[in-house]
């Protein structure tokens, strides 16, 4: 049985950090004039994909002990050189000398975010066979971009460095993408990382039209059979809180592992 605990937090935000170390080097390579990079900081990730990209922060930090005021020091030096504020994905289970130093630093509390976790130790059911619509795993990155992207941005369209952010991540080797279609048109999609023994579930919408026949679940099945046959051992997820996203998720047995804080500072005068 896996816990809730610490030792859940370790394997969690090490499989995020180093997701987000390879969406930092996938984005060095498709988009070299951004000079994106990844440091170590206090046992975490600092990534950098852009001034405006949501990528631009750190994760991971503070599971390996106390954290030293240089690495704090290394850290708003990374993102000051780089024009933007610091953002920091803490999690609970973070050694509060880290929670301390956040404090004295005068950081904020930006907003918090849902880790969810369901252990894949059990069969997983197969996504339900329907006629109306059908699942398949796809490479075509831009086909899956157009397609996802409009489930995320209802109110408004998506903008260049949203657009630019998705396609990136649909590119990262580990991860798989999946499409959703209704006849001859494009319903939804949804993408699967693959870290380790750890899957990362994410990147998955319906669009409005569609929704109602139970495209989100065939999604979430298919990447949960995906990934257990990849050698995953727990499958995980970034949900906001109390969202429509995690209850369906916690209908299919996920569970909430802990809450992340975002810490936020500016670093502009």
């Amino acid at each position: 049985m896996i816990f809730a605990n610490d030792a859940l937090s370790q394997k969690l935000e090490g499989a995020f950090a180093d997701m987000h170390a390879l969406h930092a080097a996938t984005t060095a390579k498709l988009h070299p004039e951004l000079n994106a990079e990844a440091i170590d900081v206090a046992g975490g990730c600092a990534a950098f994909a852009g001034t405006d990209s949501f990528l631009s922060q750190l994760l991971g930090a503070g599971l390996s002990g106390p954290v030293a005021s240089r690495e704090l020091d290394k850290l708003e030096a990374f993102y000051r050189d780089r024009g933007m504020d610091c953002h920091v994905e803490l999690s609970p289970f973070a050694d509060e000398s880290l929670l301390q130093a956040l404090n004295q630093r005068h950081y904020h509390v930006a907003e918090y975010s849902s880790v969810i976790y369901l252990p894949l130790d059990e069969d997983i059911p197969e996504a339900s066979p329907s006629t109306a619509f059908s699942i398949t795993p796809t490479e075509d990155t831009q086909r899956w971009c157009d397609t996802v992207l409009p489930g995320f941005f209802e109110e408004a369209p998506a903008g260049e460095a949203e657009r630019r952010d998705f396609s990136i991540f649909a590119n990262i080797p580990n991860v798989k993408l999946f499409l959703a279609q209704a006849g001859s048109v494009y319903a939804g999609g949804a993408a699967v990382g693959i870290y380790g023994d750890v899957a990362d579930l994410g990147y998955a919408s319906t669009l409005p039209a569609h929704r109602g026949l139970g495209i989100q679940k065939a999604l979430l099945y298919t990447r949960l059979n995906r990934a257990k046959a990849a050698g995953c051992r727990i499958a995980t997820a970034i949900t906001e809180p109390g969202s429509i996203s995690q209850c369906n998720a916690e209908k299919v047995g996920f569970k909430v592992a802990y809450t992340r804080t975002k810490f936020l500072k500016s670093l502009r005068s």
